[in-house]
């Protein structure tokens, strides 16, 4: 018996430090009962608000919002059953710890208040210090379901935004497809019937003997020529880094880099200490293909003076920053197409088992981090 007393002093101490000046409403058409429960919870440290009836108790949670909620189940005009039901449909109160208060002791009594949202059962005929207890259970039990159903929700969030996301690259694969065709078809036309209209001409200055009009339209269709393929080129860029197959990943990434540098552009550091024999294929081209979106944000939006990239080979994984000293952006908040270029940056990582966080704050600038596990990077593309 002494051991269950230091026990119970020792949960009865620890809740008065939690409760401070939380408040509890106690619901109850008894007044005996509503000054006992009173005195039992302003003793560990709580504040409360009385209410004799069930609908003007469901008003004052609603409005104050307390802790918790201790109902009668059985009142004249309006059942504690209905109150905690009224109570948990309610978006503002959904959370609100419930405590059914009863002197019945039948177990189906406690099965409905427990089906009508109650997260714990109480009797009238208890003593002051089992009730102490038995709240400081109840009430740990009701904040653990909140963060449960928090973590639930927070997953299905994740779940929505991957749907959408995975709809959203599958109409961006077609997109760029559509794209794909329509600038070669054009192109295709463009240079067949460029070439069409000189060759004609050609054909007409040798038939008249006119060599210096023929050279003069030979350089033309030099010109022509050179300027489709540099438009084929780019195109088959788009598909894939060619001079990754070339100069290997340091080698793309500065020729990259050199790309966005210029006047009113950035300055852009690149530090990489990895060895490209060692990295597969698809973890070359998700470096490339991040840097290339993180870039393109940077000179869109950023207004950045400086950017830093490193890419290091550490023991078991490849570690990938990106920092620039722009303007920040709020991650929450960000734009459509924004939003959009960094889930495409972390569906390539998250793709090869790797991790990517991004830490942004307004007037400081913006942090992409990337690691991937290094028993991925031998994975080919096939």
């Amino acid at each position: 018996m002494i051991e269950n007393g230091k026990t119970l002093n020792k949960q009865n101490e620890a809740l008065e430090t939690k409760a401070e000046a939380s408040t509890i409403l106690i619901i109850d058409d008894s007044k005996v009962s509503r000054n006992f429960f009173k005195k039992v919870l302003e003793k560990m440290g709580f504040q409360t608000l009385l209410s004799s009836n069930g609908k003007e108790g469901a008003a004052i949670a609603i409005k104050e919002k307390p802790a918790a909620v201790m109902v009668d189940l059985l009142m004249p005009d309006m059942s504690g059953y209905e109150v905690m039901k009224e109570l948990r449909a309610n978006p503002i109160t959904k959370f609100i710890s419930l405590i059914a208060i009863t002197s019945l002791s039948k177990q189906d009594a406690y099965e409905e208040a427990m089906a009508a949202g109650a997260n714990g059962f109480i009797s009238k005929k208890g003593e002051a210090e089992f009730l102490q207890v038995s709240l400081h259970d109840i009430l740990s039990s009701g904040k653990a379901f909140e963060s449960l159903f928090e973590a639930n929700q927070k997953i299905m969030a994740q779940r929505s935004r991957l749907k959408w996301f995975t709809s959203r690259l599958m109409t961006t694969g077609e997109s760029e497809k559509k794209e794909l065709s329509r600038n070669l078809h054009d192109e295709a036309g463009t240079i067949s019937i460029s070439m069409g209209s000189k060759l004609n001409l050609l054909e007409n200055a040798l038939d008249k003997g006119d060599v210096e009009n023929a050279k003069e339209v030979l350089v033309d269709v030099k010109k022509c020529l050179k300027k489709f393929s540099g438009n084929l080129k780019n195109m088959a860029l788009e598909l894939r880094p060619q001079n990754l197959d070339t100069v290997g990943l340091e080698g793309a990434l500065k020729l990259l880099i050199a790309n966005y540098m210029g006047l009113d552009r950035p300055e852009i550091h690149l530090s990489i200490n990895v060895d490209d024999s060692q990295l597969g294929d698809l973890t070359s081209i998700t470096i490339y293909r991040v840097t290339q979106e993180a870039l393109n944000n940077i000179v869109k939006y950023a207004n950045a003076k400086e950017v830093h990239i490193t890419i290091n080979s550490e023991m078991d994984s490849i570690n990938y920053c990106i920092v620039d000293n722009g303007d920040g952006f709020d991650i929450n908040g960000s734009s459509l197409n924004y939003g959009i270029g960094i889930d495409g940056m972390r569906g390539r990582v998250i793709s090869l088992d790797g991790t990517f966080e991004i830490d942004s704050v307004i007037g400081r600038g913006t942090k992409v981090c990337c690691k991937i596990k290094q028993d991925i990077q031998s994975k080919e593309l096939v």
